[in-house]
């Protein structure tokens, strides 16, 4: 024997070293990638992923331009999809509390923010922080 092969240690040594089959050495290596993909790149996948701006909320930001002015600007949340920041013009009058002010407001722009119905902004509820 060469004096470079004593210190070569092949994979089914290391196997019998740690008393490992190399059936179960295969199968830890299995487990080993399956894990690696569950916890590191399933979690990337899902933040890299963004909601687009669907059609009908398009339609609903020109039908909100066109009834309040078109000073109105909009910044769009791209991981929700929805309106992330509404300003620039003037809004109407709503009357009521605060809280009726906002359901009101909500409830005449489901479309733009994406609601499905109404029983969704009826069970919102107005929080102060300070």
């Amino acid at each position: 024997m060469s004096k470079l092969s004593l210190f070569r240690i092949e994979p089914l040594h290391l196997g019998r070293l740690f008393m490992i089959t190399s059936k179960q050495f295969h199968v830890c290596k299995i487990y080993k990638r399956f894990f690696i993909m569950v916890f590191v790149f399933l979690p990337l996948i899902i933040l890299a992923q963004k909601r687009s701006v669907n059609v009908s909320q398009k339609k609903a930001w020109e039908q909100y331009q066109n009834n309040n002015g078109n000073n109105w600007k909009l910044r769009w949340n791209n991981k929700t999809g929805t309106p992330a920041s509404l300003y620039g013009g003037k809004s109407k009058s709503y009357a009521g509390s605060f809280e009726n002010k906002a359901k009101t407001f909500l409830k005449e722009n489901m479309n733009l923010f994406d609601f499905e119905n109404e029983s969704y902004i009826d069970n919102l509820v107005l929080e102060k922080n300070r």
